[in-house]
């Protein structure tokens, strides 16, 4: 049995909504809010987030989100990740094609595993600081970083940030992760996808983003790109869009 923190709501077709990293299963609230009169909306703590435990040994994020499917009897399911969530999805349908069916990627992060030099810079600096004692100037740091800028203009949207940024042990920078990759990675298998398959990019994201998002639609077959006039945080600053998609591609 999953020790993930889950939350099932709804009846219909499977949806499965993975966060984004120093995040949580709120910020699916306005989806599942808006979906689950019609779907079956199952969102969940990825380990080390939230409420669910940190590990404790090598493991692969898709490899549980795959156990959960199992345990939850889930098939014919749309799974649906933001950031590096849309990452470990990808890694999902690439893992599971029996019971994943559709594919929804929010502002994907990590299938290009070289981060600009800038970025890597913030993460070397948010370990040197947790790992130092200081997590508070490390989330403090993580806030202010260019993947929140848009979201923080937003009252309500920069509330729940923050909300979901207090609940983070920061586990994740403290410790050298044990989490690993599918082999062959995710990135050489691309045209392995035959579900529908949704790419939402926000046009004030990140150029690491946008790259990724191209990449996306360029090698997967039959991909979709939809780019909206958000920021990385697209769930949040425009709810109803990101809603309509996911319906749209899971009615159909």
């Amino acid at each position: 049995m999953t020790d993930l923190v889950v939350q099932r709501r709804g009846r219909g077709r499977p949806l499965v909504l993975l966060h984004g990293a120093t995040l949580d299963h709120r910020m699916w609230q306005p989806q599942v809010a808006a979906l689950a009169d019609r779907f079956e909306v199952v969102t969940y703590d990825l380990r080390g987030f939230g409420q669910s435990p940190a590990p404790v040994g090598p493991f692969k994020h898709c490899e549980d989100a795959s156990a959960l499917l199992d345990e939850l009897g889930l098939r014919d399911a749309v799974v649906i990740g933001h950031s590096i969530g849309a990452f470990y999805a990808l890694e999902l349908a690439l893992l599971r094609p029996d019971a994943v069916t559709g594919l929804v990627s929010v502002c994907m992060s990590g299938l290009i595993p070289d981060y600009p030099k800038d970025i890597q810079s913030m993460f070397d600096e948010l370990k040197r600081l947790s790992r130092g004692g200081d997590l508070a100037a490390a989330k403090a740091l993580w806030s202010r970083c260019g993947w929140f800028t848009s979201a923080r203009a937003m009252p309500g949207v920069a509330a729940l940030l923050d909300d979901c940024l207090a609940s983070y042990s920061g586990w994740y920078w403290q410790h050298d992760t044990p989490a690993t990759k599918l082999d062959p990675p995710a990135a050489a298998r691309l045209d392995e996808l035959a579900m529908p398959t949704l790419v939402i990019d926000g046009a004030l994201d990140l150029d690491y983003n946008h790259a990724i998002a191209d990449q996306l639609v360029a090698r997967i077959p039959g991909a979709e790109l939809m780019r909206l006039e958000v920021g990385h945080m697209a769930s949040l600053e425009d709810p109803d869009a990101i809603t309509s998609a996911i319906a749209r591609l899971a009615a159909g």
